[in-house]
């Protein structure tokens, strides 16, 4: 039986989070770019889901005043459809509370429908879409908030 622990990220998790990302993303971020985000970013936050001791799923916001700005978020394949996802946000809009937040937003890929209605199941709503945003692909992003 698996046991699913939730815990701010640190430098010992980058590995097992870059090979998440290497398999979830068609322009994943680098190694050093996710490592620099964790470590060196005071403007970021990231939170890891363990399964015991190994990496099986992220989330990454950056504080900005008063809002959470989501910038990542990954399962490792044979971890999803298990709510990791919920999990993650959950704990993360409580601890954005706790620092006084008054809205999260993100992107996403206006064709990643599982995505968007993950999002709108937490209350997330379209409030706009960014024109090629994503350069691999052109795609559109919609933007999504959420007022806490």
């Amino acid at each position: 039986m698996s046991n699913f622990t939730i815990k701010l990220a640190n430098k010992d998790h980058v590995d097992g989070m870059f090979v998440i990302e290497q398999q979830s993303f068609v322009t994943p971020w680098s190694h050093k770019s996710i490592y620099d985000d964790v470590v060196n970013n005071s403007l970021a936050k990231y939170l890891v889901v363990l399964d015991d001791k190994k990496v099986v799923g992220y989330l990454g916001y950056w504080m900005i005043i008063d809002q959470a700005h989501i910038t990542t978020l990954a399962i490792k394949k044979t971890y999803r459809r298990k709510n990791l996802a919920l999990d993650l946000f959950s704990k993360m809009i409580e601890l954005v509370k706790d620092e006084e937040v008054v809205a999260i937003t993100l992107e996403v890929r206006e064709n990643n429908t599982s995505a968007i209605c993950l999002y709108e199941k937490l209350g997330f709503t379209r409030e706009g879409i960014r024109k090629n945003y994503y350069k691999d692909t052109n795609e559109n992003a919609l933007i999504m908030w959420k007022t806490i």
